[in-house]
């Protein structure tokens, strides 16, 4: 599944003189589904163009790819070019359990669903 996540900076329960920074999910988009388990920036891209909020996305002049997949990294997502922890985050989640996928489906907006090979 392809899901889109727009965060922002949240001022109520940082504390930056302690390093303490948070920050809240504003918007949760189910983009996609996919029918494999490769993480391709290419599939994140088309999948943006199902919703106008994250068409931009699908421009590599206005987008950035986050490689971030080793032991303790955040895994691959794409994101907009000012990102920096809040923004547009554009990424895939895997279902490893097959038995109860439903419970792993965050809740949010549905795009324009497509399925993408």
């Amino acid at each position: 599944m392809i899901v889109a996540t727009y965060t922002e900076y949240d001022k109520e329960r940082s504390e930056p003189y302690s390093g303490e920074h948070h920050t809240k999910t504003l918007r949760t988009i189910i983009l996609a589904w996919s029918t494999h388990t490769r993480r391709l920036f290419p599939e994140l891209r088309k999948a943006c163009l199902n919703h106008p909020d994250t068409a931009f996305l699908n421009d590599k002049e206005q987008s950035c790819e986050h490689r971030n997949n080793y032991g303790i990294g955040q895994g691959s997502g794409l994101t907009d070019v000012d990102y920096l922890y809040h923004g547009w985050c554009v990424e895939k989640h895997v279902f490893w359990n097959e038995s109860n996928k439903a419970k792993y489906v965050p809740l949010g907006e549905m795009g324009m669903l497509t399925s993408i090979t």
